[in-house]
């Protein structure tokens, strides 16, 4: 019965490990083997009755129209 004990401590510890590790594992892969995004924001910080003072990031590529994918007869 000891036995049993000991196997499901282990079991639950190497899970609770295991679970952060590859969350962190994730993130690290994604750091350095990922792409970089770079966009030009523009600020502005309005003011809103309900939600107070913030800031509002306006991207460029929000203003641009995409034209659509030529159709192919």
């Amino acid at each position: 019965m000891k036995y049993w004990r000991l196997i499901v401590f282990v079991l639950v510890a190497f899970a609770q490990l295991a679970v952060p590790g590859s969350l962190i594992w994730k993130r690290e892969h994604t750091l350095r083997q990922g792409n970089v995004w770079k966009f030009r924001t523009a600020p502005v910080d309005p003011v809103d009755v309900f939600r107070g003072r913030y800031v509002a990031l306006h991207f460029e590529v929000e203003t641009q129209e995409i034209s659509p994918p030529p159709s192919s007869s």
